[in-house]
C-alpha cells in the first residue's frame, strides 16, 4: 500500500458513514477533554473493512465492541461500538453562558480524497434519546464530510511538491447550558463582594475599621472567586465573560479603597463636610461606572 492510495482504486470510492452517540461524559473544560460512547457504521460496494482503517484524529479509542460485518442488498456493511477519549477545542469566551460542540473527526489517513470520499448517513445518524448531561441541553447531531488538506508530501519525494487532501467525517453534538442556575451560582459571589465594598461609601469616614474592613473583605471574596475560576478553566491568554466581570469588580473595589484613603486625609484635616460630600458623589460615580462597565462587557461578549 502506498501512502495515499489503495491498490485497485482507479476511481473515487464512495463510502456511506453513520454514527449514533450513546453517551457523553467526563466533560473537562480545564483539560479540554471529553469521553464519548458511540456506534459507527459504513456501507460500501467494497469488501474493505473501512472501520478498521479509520482513525479518530482528535482522540484515542479506549475500547471496541459489538463488531458486525454482513452484506445488505449486495453492499458491504460494517459497524462497531467505540469508547473514545477526545481532545476538544472548547469555546470559553462566553463562559459560563457558553455553548459547546463535542466533535469527533474520522478519517482514513492512507487514501486521498480523489480515491475515497465519505458520505454522511443523515437519515440514521443521531444522538440517543436517553443522552443526558447535567447542566447541558443536548442538540441535534451534526454529521458531514469536509476535505482535510495537509500542505506536505510527508517526506515522500516521489509524490513531488504537493498537498495531500483527505475525506474527513465530522460528527458533532451541540451542547448548551441549561437554565440560569450555573450563572447565578458563579456570579453571585462576585456581585456580592462588589456590593459589600460599595456599602463602605455610606460608612462615616471617621469609622476607620468598618470603612476599610468592607473593602478588604470584598477583595478577599473576589480573590476566592478567582481561585474557583482558575480551578475550572484552562490557563490561556483568553479572557472570559466571567473573568472580565471579575476584573470590573476588582476595579470598583480599588476605586473605593483609593477614595477612602483620600477622604480619611480630609477627616484628618477636620474637613468632615467636604469628606462626606465626596463620599456621596463617589458612591454615585462608582456605581454608575460599575454598571456601565458590566453593560459594555455584556455587549462585547454577546453582540
Amino acid at each position: 500500500m502506498s501512502l495515499f492510495s489503495l491498490p485497485g482504486f482507479s476511481a473515487q470510492q464512495k463510502v456511506v458513514f453513520g454514527a449514533y452517540i450513546n453517551d457523553i461524559y467526563a466533560l473537562d473544560l480545564k483539560s479540554g477533554t471529553a469521553e464519548v460512547d458511540i456506534d459507527i457504521w459504513t456501507l460500501s460496494d467494497s469488501p474493505q473493512d473501512w472501520i478498521q482503517r479509520l482513525e479518530i484524529k482528535n482522540g484515542l479509542i479506549e475500547e471496541k465492541s459489538a463488531e458486525v460485518k454482513k452484506r445488505i442488498n449486495g453492499k458491504y456493511y460494517t459497524s462497531e461500538r467505540l469508547k473514545v477519549k477526545l481532545t476538544q477545542d472548547y469555546q470559553l469566551s462566553k463562559f459560563p453562558i457558553d455553548s459547546q460542540k463535542i466533535s469527533l473527526y474520522f478519517q482514513d489517513a492512507s487514501i486521498e480524497r480523489d480515491n475515497l470520499i465519505f458520505e454522511p448517513d443523515q437519515n440514521n445518524s443521531r444522538c440517543s434519546s436517553e443522552l443526558s448531561i447535567h447542566g447541558w441541553n443536548v442538540g441535534k447531531l451534526e454529521i458531514y464530510e469536509k476535505p482535510r488538506i495537509y500542505k506536505t508530501n510527508f517526506g515522500d519525494s516521489t509524490l513531488g511538491e504537493k498537498s495531500a487532501q483527505f475525506s474527513r467525517m465530522v460528527v458533532a453534538c451541540p451542547l448548551e447550558r441549561s437554565g440560569s442556575g450555573y450563572f447565578i451560582k458563579l456570579f453571585s459571589t462576585i456581585f456580592l463582594a462588589a456590593f459589600v465594598a460599595y456599602l463602605g461609601f455610606f460608612v462615616n469616614p471617621k469609622d476607620l475599621d468598618p470603612r476599610f474592613g468592607l473593602g478588604i473583605g470584598g477583595i478577599f471574596a473576589v480573590m476566592a472567586s478567582n481561585f474557583v475560576l482558575t480551578s475550572m478553566l484552562p490557563e490561556t491568554g483568553e479572557v472570559t465573560f466571567i473573568e472580565a466581570t471579575l476584573f470590573a469588580s476588582i476595579g470598583m473595589i480599588f476605586i473605593y479603597l483609593a477614595e477612602s484613603i483620600f477622604v480619611l486625609k480630609l477627616v484628618g484635616r477636620n474637613k468632615i463636610k467636604q469628606a462626606e460630600k465626596i463620599d456621596r458623589y463617589s458612591a454615585i460615580g462608582a456605581l454608575g461606572l460599575y454598571l456601565l462597565s458590566f453593560i459594555f462587557i455584556v455587549w462585547y461578549f454577546f453582540y
